[in-house]
């Protein structure tokens, strides 16, 4: 059988750290209803477990096995899209060069954006060479070397330009502001946040000319905790940010709990 039943003792005093980031009942005390939160901390605790990138990579190596299968998925969403939507077909890296030309090959008559491909650049640049399809690169760009050099090869029409990645707000705005002067419209995010990195995002997309933001991402709907009072909140597909000065958000201390490092 495929179904599998795993038992392990529950030691009051040393849950595992599974248990404690995914909302275990505690132990000590009689629980009628377990909470239910969705967190950063979750996310990364997934994105670094071993086991669980382990087992993600075998079910993406079986997915991956089958380019035909996201050819019909990328061809049963566009059917549904409403005047206005714009369908993006975001790889993340999964697809090996063989079956990217595949897919971009069977889709060509669609009204469709195709992102990140591949997990190499040389394997996405080839990739758009054979394909008119507007292309988004977003792994492989991590500095303003990347962009200079994506833009000579003509490699992309949108780039992701995730913040952290950039190494903060002030190189993510050179980011933003190189882009500008190469005409390469951009998505403004970040690799995950909450209710902080909404609102940096936020005042980033919004000093952003509009012709060139083609998406702002607001990860704080994603969360169910608040981390802050004042952050940016999505309404009908958009989202302000606050005019208070910085940020323009309130930090909830009690949430973010002792800091790990303090500086000054």
């Amino acid at each position: 059988t495929v179904r599998r039943s795993v038992y392990v003792p529950s030691f009051r005093n040393t849950l595992m750290e599974i248990f404690e980031t995914f909302d275990v009942a505690n132990p000590n005390v009689v629980t009628g209803r377990r909470s239910e939160t969705t967190l950063p901390t979750q996310a990364l605790y997934l994105l670094n477990s071993p086991f669980v990138n382990s087992e993600a990579n075998l079910a993406g190596e079986r997915i991956k096995r089958l380019a035909k299968t996201d050819i019909e998925r990328i061809r049963q969403v566009s059917s549904q899209l409403q005047p206005g939507d714009k369908l993006v077909a975001d790889a993340n890296t999964g697809w090996l060069r063989h079956e990217a030309m595949r897919v971009v090959h069977a889709i060509q008559d669609l009204d469709v954006y195709v992102e990140q491909p591949c997990l190499r650049y040389e394997d996405c640049l080839s990739v758009r060479k054979h394909t008119d399809l507007p292309f988004v690169l977003d792994e492989v760009i991590d500095g303003i070397p990347e962009i200079l050099r994506a833009s000579h090869d003509l490699a992309m029409d949108v780039v992701n330009v995730k913040i952290s990645k950039f190494g903060g707000l002030t190189r993510a705005k050179q980011a933003r502001d190189l882009c500008v002067s190469l005409g390469i419209a951009m998505t403004l995010e970040d690799t995950w946040g909450g209710d902080i990195v909404t609102a940096a995002i936020s005042h980033l997309a919004h000093s952003t000319p509009p012709e060139f933001l083609f998406t702002a991402t607001d990860f704080n709907s994603y969360v169910t905790q608040p981390l802050a009072e004042g952050a940016p909140q999505r309404v009908k597909g958009r989202m302000a940010s606050s005019e208070n000065p910085g940020l323009g958000i309130d930090p909830m201390m009690d949430v973010l709990g002792t800091p790990e490092l303090v500086l000054g």
